[in-house]
């Protein structure tokens, strides 16, 4: 069995869920890309060695398929032995860009949950609004096989540098970038099943009602 196989088949032996505050999911990796944040996302990974047994020495994408019996999904992250690899998400309306307003919807943060983490790597969070300013934060992603069920990262849209002249009023691209520094994990393995967007305000259950993600304003 190739490593990534095994790691799916613990991916779906646990379902996602929200975690306690308000939110809005703007991606669940399923095969219904009407609830992605503003189109279907965008996968890239590179590695720094030369093609293994498996393919280029890494597998990127989502996982989900009538086997299942519904619309759940994963993205799967998998990586030969030996081989160090990064990869990132984007979410930016097929570059037409998100047209988002995170003020105006009460974003407070991000909430990612891994049901499969094989050991510690580095994560980045990048907004970019239309003007071309920018904030991003890092984190450290803890090794997490399942014992505790699902292991959410979140992070505070406070917590975010911001850099050159950044808007959060008219997000252009949200980007996750992970494994990314230069001293990153060798034959990493995760499995990642929904992003979120934590909105803990009193609107909130009214922009859940509406079905959340409909609801971001988008650049026409």
């Amino acid at each position: 069995m190739k490593p990534w196989q095994s790691i799916i088949i613990a991916a779906f032996a646990t379902t996602a869920i929200a975690g306690s505050n308000p939110t809005l999911i703007l991606d669940d990796f399923d095969a219904d890309p009407n609830d992605d944040a503003g189109g279907p996302r965008e996968f890239s990974a590179s590695t720094n060695a030369p093609p293994g047994p498996f393919g280029d020495g890494v597998r990127f994408d989502l996982v989900t398929g009538s086997s299942f019996q519904d619309d759940t999904g994963a993205m799967v992250f998998a990586s030969d032995p030996g081989v160090t690899a990064r990869g990132s998400i984007v979410w930016n309306n097929n570059g037409a860009g998100l047209g988002l307003d995170a003020i105006a919807l009460g974003i407070a943060g991000f909430e990612i949950d891994f049901v499969a983490v094989d050991q510690e790597f580095p994560m980045r969070l990048t907004l970019r609004s239309a003007n071309g300013g920018g904030a991003n934060t890092e984190i450290r992603i803890a090794p997490s096989l399942l014992d505790d069920g699902i292991q959410t990262a979140s992070i505070a849209l406070d917590d975010l540098n911001a850099f050159l002249d950044f808007d959060p009023t008219d997000l252009e691209s949200i980007e996750l970038d992970f494994n990314f520094r230069s001293d990153r994990a060798e034959g990493l393995d995760f499995v990642l099943t929904q992003f979120r967007a934590v909105v803990p305000t009193p609107g909130s259950a009214a922009i859940l009602g509406l079905g959340g993600i409909v609801c971001m304003r988008r650049r026409r």
